[in-house]
Parts: C-alpha cells; structure tokens; sequence
C-alpha cells in the first residue's frame, strides 16, 4: 500500500483507535492465526524457494468454505486475492504463500499474488461479502520469525523465534524485537585509524559483536567450532591432508574498538584450500591485504535480539587505494569454508567420491562441496560497494550467495553469484554499477572469476562481449573489481550482470514469471519448450528456401537477433559453442504480437555469455585464428559434443533462404568492415588491459602460480592482440570459401554532407558513433561482395531532404537503392533545404479535461468540457471488462475493471483555449481518468469510445496523453467507426451495430506503445481517413494490450487531455458516405445501463417533424430531446441523466405518423 508516510502513520492510528478493541473481543470463525514476512530457511514451498506465509486457523466445530474471501497487503484493496473453493477442516490450518506466484488450485499450495514486505504491511482477511473479518496492522518482523497470537486464538501478537507453520503457536514469545546498535563510524576507506564505539539507547542491552565474519549471538560466547582441510588429492597416488578445527568467537562489546590496517595479520580464511591438489600451490605466501570487519547486535533477554548490523572498514592511505571499485562480502566463514558445509571447498563431497574411487583421476566436475545447487547452497551475506574515488560506501545491502558456473568452480577463485531477496532486505541492487546513471536495478549479480580463462588474460569473455555489445542480442554488463571475503584480499573478480528471467523482465519490462527460458537442445530453464520444439519442428517439416516458410519462422524467432548471435560466435570462435552455453527466451504470447516492443512479441532470442574458450584459448588444443567456425557451426552430420547437428540446424535452415542469406552476408561483412576490423579490436583490448594491469600484481600474488607472472600475463594479451589483428581477413576468406562467392569490391562513401544527413549501408549508418567507423579524409570505405547486392538508402537530418545520389559519376534519385557491385564504387549523398509547407489552420474540435469527476468513484461516461457548435456533441464511453458494471461499494467487485478519476494531472497536450484561455499553472485541480485492472474477462475487455462527430470539419486529428501505471499494457490498439448498420432483433426490434475498422491507419497510429509511470503526448492522424471528415457518427475506439489481461491488482492505464482537432471547412450540413436508411428505426441506447451520459441512435427515410422524449415508469415525461425538423439519415441524440435517480426509463421517437420505443437504465 503505497501512502505518504506521514498519511500512513495517520491512518494507522485511527485502525489502532478502531479496531483494537474489536481485535481483543472474539475471534472470527476462520482469522489470521501466524505470518512469516521474511522467510530465509524455515520452510521451503513446493518449487523449493523460502517464500513468504500466512496461516489462517478455523477455530470452529464445523467446516468453512473460503471461496471468495480476500486476502490483501493493502486496506484500500481487500480482494487483491481471492481464495479458490477450498474448505478448512474444524481445528485446521492453513498455509498460504505470500510469494507473488498466484497459484489457486484448491488441490495444490495456495500462492498470493502479492509477497509480504519484512519492514511491515497489512494484512487484510475479508469475508466474501466485504466485512472484514481480521486484520494484522504493520509489523516489521525479522527474518526467519514470525508473528502470531499466543497463546493460538488469543488476542496478542507475539514474535516467534521458533515458528510453527501450519500447528499451533506453543513455542516460546517474545513481545519485544530491539533495535539494532549504533555504530560510530560508517563503512569506509580511512587514511588513519581510529576508535570504534558502538551503542544502544536502552540501558538493560548488551552488544555482541564478531572480528570474523561470523554471525554475533550469545551461544558464540564461548566459541563455535568450524573444520576444513589442508588438501585434497587430485591424483590417487597423492597424499591427502588433514582436518583442522578452528574456532569463531563472539564478543561482548565493553570499550571501544580499535580500527586499524589489519594486513601485517597472519593470513586466515585465505590459506584455506579450495580445490583439490596434493600441495595447493596456490594460497599466498604473503600478508594479503586487509580489512576490520565488524558485526554486532544488541542483546537483552527476554526480547528478539536485533538484526546484524556489519560494516566494513580499510584504513589505507588514499594514494595506496586500489584503482578499482571495491566489494565487501561478509559472511559466516562455516558457510563458505567448513569441511561439511561450506560451499567453496571441496569438503565432504569430494572426499565421500574419492572413497568410492580410489584409483580415479579429480576432474572439473568430479563432486565436491562447491557443485551445490539451489537454496540449500545459498548463504546470506553482507555486500559493501566502493567506487574508487570515494571513501564513503556507495551501496551496502544483505544478499544472498552462492558459488557460479560449471566447470569454473573447481577453480581456486570462485565465480559467485548475489541474490537479493525480499527476505534480506531489498528485493533489488538500485545502484548504477555499470551505466552510471541512478535508476539501474538488478536482482542478481555475478562476481566472475574469468571462467576458463583464470589462468591466461583474464579477460577473454569481457573483451568478447565487449566486441559485440552493440549487435542485436543482449550480452552481460562488465566491471572489474577487487573482492574482500570477511576481510582479506581475494583478488579481481568482474562484477557482471546475470542473464536470467529477472534481468529480462527489468531491461524489457516483462513479466519474469511468464517467459520461456530453454537452453541447449530442449532443456527448459524456466517455462516449457512446446514453444520451441513445434519451430523446430516445422523447420525439419518445411524448407526454409520457400519464402512463405521462411516468413513463417520469422513469426518464431527474431531472425535478426539470431543472425547477430551466430556471427558474434563465429567470429571470436567460440569453441565452447554452439553445443553447449546456448540460452534462449521468449515471452509467453498465444500468437506472434509484431506491434509490440522488442522482447514482447512472442519470438525467440538469444543471450552471449560464457566466451572464455575464444579467441584461441587452449593453445595446444584450440585451432588458431585460421579456423572456419563458419563450416564449424553450419556442420551437418558432426559427432562431436561441440557442433551437433541439433545445435547447427536452425542457421543451416535459414542460409537455405536467399533474402535471409544475402543479409547474413551483408551483416557479417558490414562488422567486418566495422566493429571487428583490427583496429577497433586492439583498441578494445588495450582498453580493458589497462582497466586492469595496475591490479594484477596484487592479483598474482593472491592466487600464486595461477597464472605464473606478470610477463606470462603480458605474453598471453600478446596472443589475444595476434588473433584479432588476423582474424578479419581470414574470415572474409570464410565467407567467400563456404558461399562460393566472387571478387571483393571496394565502397568508398563520402561523409562530406553528413551535418544534413547520414548513408545507411545494409544494416549500419555511416556515422562517427557507430561502432568502427572511421573516416580518413571524410571518406569511409569497406569491401564487399560483387556477388551480393548491398542496400543504400538516405536518412536526412531535421530540415533537409534528401536530393540525389552520386555513384561513380551517375546521378541516382530513388532514396533507397539496391546496389550490385561490378568494380570499386565510389558513393556521395546530396541533401537539400526542406521547404517548410504552410501549415493548415486546425482548430480545436472537442476537448476532455477531467477537472470535476467524482473520487472513487466507477463510471459509465464523461461529457466533454469543450466542444465546437458546429461539430455537433461529443462523449466519452467506457465498457468494462465485467458484466453488470458499475457496481456499489458493497459489491466485491466494487473499482475492478471501472474507468474511475485519477489524481495524475500532466501539462502534456492541455489545451486553455478549451479550458476559457486558462494556463495549466493557473488551472487548478486538473484530474485524469484511469482505467483499472482486470482488462479481459470472459469475452469481455476494458474499452474506451469516444464518440467525436466531425460535422463541419475536415483532417481530425486525436492527441491525448497517456501511461501505464504497473498494470503491465503494453500498449493501446486504436481503431474507428464511421457509420453503423441497423439488425432485426428478435423482438422485431431494429438495433445500432457500428463497424470497427484500422484500415487507412498507418502502423505507428494502429498501435501506441506506452511507458510504465511516464506520461507521453500520443497522436492519431486520421486526415487520410475520407469518412472520418464531415462526419456525425465518427468514433474512436481505444483498447488495451497487456501482458496477463486477467489481472485484479487493482493497477492501471491513465489518460489526460484528450482532444480532437480539425480543419474547418464552409460546409453546414454532413456529408455521408452511406445510403439513405431504408426504414425508420429507434435503436438501442449505449451504453446502457449508463452513468449520466448515454447516446441514443434513430433513422429517418425522410425529411419530417421529429419528437424524441424520455418518460419514467409512471409515465412522467422527464426530457425532451428533440422536437424540430430533421433531414433524412443516420441522427444520435445525446441524453444527460444528471439529477435523475436511478431506474428505468423509457425514450420515445415520434415522426410522420410513426411511434417506437425503447428502454434504457440509469444506474447511480
């Protein structure tokens, strides 16, 4: 529930004013028994994560069906969730997941849509009929205990610090949490040392503190023993080590503490091995630099201990301070290094496989501690971030930890990965690591080791991804930085983003629970591969080389994204690829949606990541930069692990099709040409050298021997540097070898106009920001195949047109050009002034400006505040997604699926000369209007019409502004009606039915794209539209794309200043594009029921007398809508119930001689 704080501490008082007494009196029949709101390892729900909970217990004798009721983390929504038909026993319990998943089949765990915030929200049980039956106030609980009554049925609200999820609340309360001691200092660098005084503002509280990362509490007083091993024998004729005990102690907290350079220390947690070998070569024979690590928390018995406060501090002289960002992981040593339980060494599990295989060999995936999986592996922790200007901390926050990748973790150094959770703290990283602009959020992020490349460059995935960054798949975000563990220097580790359904439902804005993520062949990471395995399918079924099949497939997947991918690969030569480190995702779509942004139509796409094994990495083992990982990756029938025909077969698919292979050509030669010529590629290379060179000795001396020295190092970036400056021409070889092409021909294009315009060469402009670019003497060149036609085209800057081309001499004047190269080409575009056009004299037509709406209120219609006398009336309809809207506030769906007032008003698109000349700054309490949650509802969806008649005008035009507001639409379908035809009833009865239509409309007014929490200006130019002019019965119809159109959470789409603007024209009455109605009809009003406004529709055959009156059930007449002559055609009257009451009413048509009548409701 998001309130100002200042209104949410009002309101909590008067809920405490309120409700408590009610609270003490008796219990409800079913009521909120005990809630977990920050769930880290007391119980794991049935997909294995420790979610949130909730426990309802029916206290009564007989059986309760909880169909219907709401259970909600927000007062102003009660049924944000609603239970299914499940029935809980006399006595029973039970447990409901607050964890955002939304899962309501009675026969499984129940999952909310909403997960529980650990610093304290509502929660809210409702009866199906809108009482509230009980309620639990805000609490901030701490992580893994719950609160609950005690004794089980009473009135007070106790912590747990031994929850008992799904029985009775009979373990030992406590009535009080403390708060967490102060610490004097803040984590930082420091240039000197100093002393550390830690407090708390309650006299009776102890402070308990640790030195080494561990966890503070009582119990450690005395010291907590922890073991690990000095070695572990790769070999079998090896000699193992032995175990070692070592201790963790807290302290009590009597004076303070000295902060000083811990680095003259003996080593600790760094001499601990983590690999196996006989004789770990690699631990330090040095000091390594250190940190004071301090953990406290405050102490008093009786009550819950606080929550661990940890900060980290390096006393170092600024000068001596790494050139790097700094990351401080702290967390309890047992977690990451004991023999049994910690998760960096081999330990137990290595041992327990070398017992069963005496005789074997230890390979990269031979068992050990450090290949554990999932939430039982993880270990919560205390990350600190410092970037390298700065003393202060620039984020610190609780995460998560494991150990990441494959094969990479039998590597001293682990790659790790860290996760927030609601159940730390922040559900998210909010800190700009990589781009640094603030908004940047993550919810995981790698702290990388180099992979495969841990003992060569330590940098070969970096500068892959690096190389490529700018082509149309996403590639992983790099940072070097230097990690401390509880501490002690642990070296470069490259902060990295992690490529997961997270990261895409953040960078695109999708929902992370509705994608599929597969990998290799058919192995589902998240969702399923029915999906996938029909695209393949089809594929084996159909030959690409047909245009319509290849059409087909592009409806699948994103050809150009794929494309891209595949020569990424190729080009770095990936030989850990294509058979393995594949990953591809999509949105769950029911069909291919190509309006919408990129990511949410439904296609597959690929992600890079894993580019160790490039680059010729393994020297004695891997080709050199001569190998043709073209051949390598189109390969047929291979029997090797690394190009299986399953992994081959969609690029051999698709080079099968001319259009697609001819832009493969293009693509690759125009990156060839660019961003992997040998320039940029050393360039890049120095770049990232230099971004770490300086820390490198620290680096080796950490990890001895890994890689065996500095001039080993600068050897190997030797090797990297000879790949790239010889790998372009040789793959320009590849190209013409494996496509049996012709002669290579050289492009030479003139930037001398480039400040009026740009040259597009297939798939990249030719401008200094594009990547590799360069212009020698204004002129750039590359070389392309005669056997392929490259694609020119012409792209003017603001103010120029385009004028010609000039080609080897030969003036061409189309702006776009399909070129087939026969020798050298030389290419120059010429622009013109742009003649600026007068302008037609629009005015303003209509106007909705939504000033005086009724709060909290759902509505049928709105009357505009402006309107041209010519054009006729216009209004503004609202259908909803939920029959039988509106409802009243004692109706469960009261403000569901409703068009409502919104306190959101934006400058954008506000008109003043619709507003009595009036400036937006002077306007006052401007409104807006939204539309709620859910959009679609058996058959039923959330419309918006607006009924604009254009009598008298020419060219309209529609502008409003809009957002998204968490309501997950992607977008809005614009469409229009220009007449309407008339149906026979059953009755007899002669109905309006209008016809919808987009056509005339180009593609970008069809579909608008909205942002989330951002308002934009949006335009629908219907000037070409010949029926929209001069027209009466002109509307527009606005529908919603979204992503789950069944969601209830009570979010939004808002709208703002919508207005209609035309050209007039000397014309006084309407001009139809439709023949004179055959019979004189009353229809059906609309809507109806309605609120106030409603629009009821006649035809006359002739000129004549017309009398349109509206009468109540007794027979009153209460409006008299028309009583004038009236041409013959199509007529629609505007009827404004403002000061009727709720009911029935009857409308009747009389003209020459003829009566009909019809009835239409008004519902308050």
């Amino acid at each position: 529930m998001n309130l100002p704080m200042k209104s949410r501490a009002v309101l909590l008082i008067i809920l405490l004013v309120v409700w408590m007494p009610a609270l003490a009196s008796t219990l409800p029949e079913v009521y909120l028994s005990e809630v977990m709101s920050s769930n880290r390892t007391v119980l794991a729900d049935d997909d294995g994560d420790y979610t949130d909970w909730i426990e309802l217990h029916n206290r009564s004798s007989v059986p309760v069906n909880l169909e219907g009721f709401g259970l909600s983390d927000d007062f102003g929504e009660p049924f944000k969730w609603a239970f299914p038909a499940v029935t809980l026993g006399p006595g029973d319990y039970l447990l409901v997941r607050a964890s955002g998943k939304n899962r309501i089949h009675p026969d499984s765990t129940l999952h909310t849509n909403f997960a529980l915030a650990s610093e304290g929200e509502e929660v809210v049980l409702t009866r199906p009929d809108g009482v509230r039956s009980d309620v639990l106030l805000p609490t901030a609980i701490p992580a893994d205990v719950s609160y609950g009554r005690s004794p089980t049925g009473g009135s007070a609200w106790v912590f747990f610090s031994e929850p008992t999820p799904g029985a009775a609340n009979t373990t030992p309360t406590a009535s009080q949490v403390l708060s967490p001691p102060v610490f004097s200092h803040d984590s930082g660098f420091y240039n000197t040392g100093f002393n550390l005084t830690l407090s708390h503002p309650d006299p009776e509280v102890q402070i308990i503190y640790t030195l080494d990362g561990s966890e503070p509490g009582e119990q450690a007083l005395q010291g907590i023993p922890y073991r690990y091993k000095t070695s572990y024998n790769r070999f079998a004729n090896e000699e193992t080590g032995i175990i070692v005990e070592d201790t963790l102690r807290s302290y009590m907290y009597t004076q303070p503490l000295t902060i000083e350079d811990r680095t003259p220390e003996p080593n600790r947690f760094s001499m601990i091995p983590s690999t196996w070998d006989a004789d770990p070569f690699y631990l330090p024979d040095t000091p390594v630099s250190k940190a004071a690590v301090i953990r406290a928390i405050a102490y008093k018995p009786g009550a819950l201990p606080s929550k661990i406060i940890t900060r980290s501090y390096f006393v170092i002289p600024q000068n001596e301070r790494s050139h790097l960002p700094v990351i401080s992981l702290v967390t309890d040593p047992s977690g990451l290094f004991d023999y049994d339980d910690g998760i960096y060494v081999p330990g137990v599990d290595f041992d327990q496989w070398r017992s069963e295989n005496p005789d074997e060999t230890a390979e990269s995936n031979t068992a050990a501690n450090y290949h554990r999986r999932g939430q039982d592996a993880e270990r919560n922790g205390y990350m600190s971030f410092f970037e390298p200007d700065n003393p202060a901390v620039a984020i610190e926050q609780e995460t998560g930890i494991r150990i990441h990748g494959f094969t990479a973790r039998r590597n001293p150094n682990k790659s790790l990965r860290l996760y927030a959770r609601g159940r730390y703290g922040d559900e998210v990283f909010n800190y700009p690591f990589f781009s640094g602009v603030p908004g940047e959020t993550h919810r995981r992020l790698i702290l990388r080791n180099a992979g495969q490349d841990f003992r060569y460059a330590y940098l070969r995935d970096a500068l892959a991804q690096s190389l490529v960054s700018h082509m149309r798949f996403d590639t992983q975000a790099y940072r070097p930085a230097v990690l401390y563990i509880n501490g002690e220097y642990w070296g470069i580790h490259d902060i990295r983003e992690r490529l997961d359904r997270h990261y895409l439902g953040i960078q695109y804005g999708l929902d992370s629970d509705n994608l599929d993520i597969n990998e290799t062949n058919f192995v589902p990471v998240d969702g399923d591969v029915v999906h996938y395995f029909n695209t393949i399918q089809y594929m084996l079924d159909h030959d690409l080389a047909a245009d319509e099949h290849y059409e087909y497939i592009t409806t699948r997947l994103d050809p150009q994204n794929f494309m891209d991918y595949q020569i990424a690969q190729m080009f770095v030569q990936n030989l850990d690829w294509p058979g393995s480190n594949v990953q591809y995702w999509r949105l769950r779509t029911d069909q291919y949606k190509p309006n919408r942004p990129y990511g949410h139509d439904g296609r597959w796409r690929w992600l890079m990541y894993d580019m160790d094994r490039t680059m010729t990495l393994y020297p004695d083992i891997d080709q050199d930069w001569t190998f043709n990982t073209l051949a390598y990756a189109t390969a047929e029938n291979s029997d090797s692990w690394q190009n299986p025909p399953w992994a081959t077969l969609i690029l051999r698919s698709l080079l099968k099709n001319e259009g697609f292979r001819h832009e493969f050509i293009n693509r690759y030669t125009d990156q060839l040409n660019t961003a992997f010529t040998a320039a940029r590629f050393s360039s890049l290379l120095d770049q990232l050298t230099a971004g770490i060179r300086p820390e490198m000795p620290a680096h080796l001396s950490r990890w001895r021997y890994v890689i065996e020295s500095m001039s080993a190092w600068e050897q190997e970036l030797n090797r990297v540097r000879e790949f790239g400056v010889n790998r372009p021409a040789m793959v320009f070889g590849h190209l013409q070898e494996f496509f049996n092409l012709g002669d290579l021909y050289t492009v030479t294009v003139s930037a001398a106009n480039n400040h009026q315009g740009l040259v597009k060469l297939n798939s990249m402009y030719l401008a200094e920001n594009t990547p590799g670019v360069v212009f020698q003497l204004n002129e750039w060149s590359g070389r392309y195949f005669g056997d392929v036609p490259v694609q020119l085209s012409a792209q003017p800057h603001e103010g120029y047109v385009f004028s010609h081309w000039m080609i080897n001499g030969e003036r061409w004047d189309q702006e776009s050009l399909s070129l087939s190269l026969q020798s050298d080409t030389h290419i120059t575009a010429y622009f013109s002034d742009k003649v600026a056009e007068p302008a037609p004299e629009n005015q303003l037509v209509h106007y909705f400006l939504f000033q005086n709406l009724p709060n909290d209120t759902p509505l049928k219609s709105i009357a505009s505040v402006y309107s041209d006398d010519t054009a006729g009336s216009p209004s503004l309809f609202f259908s909803s997604s939920l029959a039988g809207y509106p409802f009243d506030a004692a109706h469960p769906s009261w403000r569901t699926a409703s068009m409502e007032r919104r306190n959101q008003p934006t400058p954008l698109n506000y008109r003043p000369e619709g507003n009595g000349g009036i400036s937006y700054e002077q306007a006052g309490s401007i409104r807006a209007l939204q539309v709620r949650q859910p959009f679609r509802t058996d058959g039923l969806e959330n419309t918006l019409i607006l009924h604009l008649p254009t009598t008298g005008f020419d060219d309209p035009v529609l502008t409003f502004a809009a957002k998204d507001e968490d309501a997950g639409a992607y977008g809005l379908y614009i469409d229009y009606a220009v007449d309407f035809e008339t149906r026979s009833t059953i009755d007899g009865r002669v109905d309006t039915v209008h016809t919808w239509t987009d056509a005339g409309l180009v593609s970008t007014d069809r579909y608008k794209s909205l942002l989330n929490n951002t308002y934009q200006l949006f335009s629908v130019d219907f000037s070409e539209i010949e029926q929209a002019a001069q027209n009466p019965h002109f509307r527009v119809r606005i529908r919603f794309d979204v992503q789950d159109a069944s969601l209830a959470n009570g979010d939004r789409v808002t709208f703002n200043n919508i207005a209609l603007d035309a050209v007039p024209v000397s014309v006084s009455a309407p001009v139809l594009a439709t023949d004179l109605p055959e019979a004189f009809s009353l229809g059906q009003n609309y809507p109806n029921p309605f609120n106030p406004l409603t629009t009821i529709p006649f035809t006359l055959t002739e000129s004549a007398p017309v009398r349109l009156e509206v009468y109540n059930t007794i027979g009153q007449r209460v409006a008299v809508l028309r009583n004038e002559v009236l041409p013959a055609g199509w007529h629609e009257v505007r009827f404004d119930a403002t000061g009727l009451s709720s009911g029935v009413y009857v409308y009747r048509l009389e003209s020459a001689g003829q009566v009909q009548t019809r009835k239409l409701l008004l519902i308050r």
